[in-house]
């Protein structure tokens, strides 16, 4: 859909209703005619709402499966309650809207153009981040009557505006930028994406295994200054397989055509050395007796993938705190990591829903963490991302942390994971200083992430 969407003259869109079902006109005259209110020798009346909160606040805009609609559209045409409007790459107009061919251009775009409801411009030109975290996060507060359809809502998009400069996406997450993309944290209450039998559960480690809204706080993924610690090996399900086993993913393609020239996550592109099959639950993971799955580069999503690495773990002790308002007032909570001596080390943010969901109840002492890449918060972004936080009630971390990293910047980005059945799932993405971990005892062993 997203091709005939991409080559159509015009898209219609039908928004005056809450289903497919309302009529196209619905307009509401109420709203439509202007009241005049004298004041003195003057006459004043409403001003017309602004196009992107009209266009927000409609049934259309939260569909899962209208975001390619809007975002791979050249020229859009919505039928409103109030009124008609038009817009396209030069700007946005309403039925009403007084158009003066002898209005200079700059004129109009300083005080009469309108936000567009795309939210970024999707010309093809932009930064192939940018555009992957702005769908993942408009996409994460949309709703699906089918929760297995999200990746596939994601795909045309994906394929039109990331594919080549990202590479292909395993469940979601570009894999050329593994780390960086693990980096979503909840911006909201979540819930684990339940989908129906007989597809596979989404991974908790990627955004689609959840539903609810998420946000990048670095906001782009392929200029942070990660560099990643562990290799990683790549597991895709065997299609029509009963039995439940995984094959090794041989990436080798898919990593050597993305065109940016970033610091990539490591992938090895042999099966690891196993003794003896790894199994969780009922499925396994065996290098002698599957063949590799061989993926193109020209595939935009890797379906029911899990993730494999060799890599060492710790145990932190962990305690609640209180986090920045508006984040807690959304849900939110947030754990600092502390030492021995109880001393602030790190940081883990996540939604009380995954906490339960995950572990339970009762409030955790410990975590187990997964160290996945180093990145310097003395840069010049970092500081900046911090200083944010720090002057603003939507801050992205705690007064404790923002500390701790501006005496050692040195950070471990790390995965808190939960095991179960063999399985490690994804509890929350934090932060632990390096020279913490340094002085901790981990554990060598293989991590299965799902």
């Amino acid at each position: 859909m997203h091709e005939i969407y991409a080559n159509a003259r015009l898209t219609i869109v039908a928004a005056t209703g809450s289903s497919a079902h309302a009529p196209l006109l619905d307009i509401d005259p109420n709203i439509l005619s202007n009241l005049y209110h004298p004041i003195g020798s003057h006459q004043f009346c409403l001003d017309r709402p602004e196009f992107q909160h009209v266009v927000n606040f409609t049934t259309w805009f939260t569909r899962g499966w209208t975001l390619q609609e809007l975002i791979c559209s050249a020229r859009l045409l919505y039928f409103m309650p109030e009124r008609t409007y038009y817009s396209c790459s030069t700007g946005s107009w309403s039925e009403d809207f007084p158009l003066d061919p002898a209005m200079p251009a700059e004129i109009y775009e300083q005080y009469f153009r309108d936000d567009d409801p795309k939210g970024i411009s999707f010309s093809g030109k932009e930064d192939a981040s940018d555009c992957y975290t702005t769908m993942v996060e408009k996409l994460s507060i949309r709703h699906f009557t089918k929760n297995e359809d999200v990746l596939k809502a994601l795909s045309g998009m994906y394929s039109m505006f990331v594919l080549n400069k990202l590479g292909s996406a395993a469940s979601g997450i570009p894999i050329n930028f593994l780390e960086a993309s693990l980096m979503w944290q909840p911006a909201g209450r979540l819930k684990r994406r339940i989908v129906s039998s007989p597809n596979p559960p989404y991974p908790t480690w990627s955004w689609a295994g959840w539903t609810g809204p998420v946000t990048y706080p670095f906001y782009r993924i392929e200029n942070l200054d990660l560099q990643p610690v562990v290799q990683w090996y790549l597991y895709m399900g065997i299609s029509n397989d009963a039995t439940g086993q995984y094959a090794f993913a041989d990436v080798a393609d898919l990593v050597a055509k993305p065109i940016v020239s970033a610091k990539r996550t490591c992938w090895s592109l042999q099966p690891p050395e196993l003794l003896s099959p790894l199994a969780f639950g009922k499925r396994t993971f065996s290098k002698l007796d599957l063949p590799k799955q061989l993926v193109s580069s020209a595939t935009a999503i890797l379906d029911n993938t899990v993730l494999l690495c060799h890599t060492r773990t710790y145990t932190i002790p962990i305690e609640r705190i209180l986090g920045p308002e508006l984040p807690t007032r959304a849900g939110l909570c947030y754990f600092s990591a502390i030492d021995s001596e109880s001393n602030t080390i790190g940081e883990f943010k996540l939604e009380t829903g995954t906490l339960h969901t995950l572990i339970g109840t009762e409030e955790p002492a410990e975590a187990e963490v997964l160290p996945i890449a180093d990145l310097d918060f003395s840069s010049r972004s970092l500081k900046d991302l911090l200083w944010m936080s720090q002057h603003s009630r939507i801050g992205q971390f705690s007064e404790a942390f923002m500390e701790v990293a501006e005496k050692d910047p040195n950070i471990s980005i790390a995965l808190w994971i939960h095991r179960q059945d063999g399985i490690s799932r994804r509890v929350a993405l934090g932060y632990i200083t390096n020279s913490s971990l340094s002085r901790s005892a981990g554990r060598d062993e293989w991590v299965i992430l799902g």
